[in-house]
């Protein structure tokens, strides 16, 4: 999937206030104007909560597209997967 092509699905983010990888997630978003649902834990939606839906989550940020993880977003979208 190129960027360009990111608008035509559902991409999601669970970030963290104070995260580096996560605010330089946030900055790649900003800059490329890709179209995605930014959820901060422990504010938007609780620590426990986010475990529940994504026990295999192992650290942030957790991306998601179309409800599939998809690891490393920046990488994901810039290989054209």
């Amino acid at each position: 999937m190129s960027i360009s092509e990111a608008s035509n699905n559902h991409i999601v983010v669970f970030a963290l206030h104070g995260c580096g990888p996560c605010q330089d997630l946030k900055d790649y978003i900003d800059q490329r104007d890709v179209k995605c649902e930014i959820i901060h834990v422990g504010e938007d939606i609780s620590t426990e909560v986010f475990k529940r839906i994504y026990p295999e989550a192992e650290g942030f940020p957790h991306s998601t597209v179309n409800g599939i993880y998809v690891g490393n977003l920046m990488y994901y979208l810039e290989s054209g997967l």
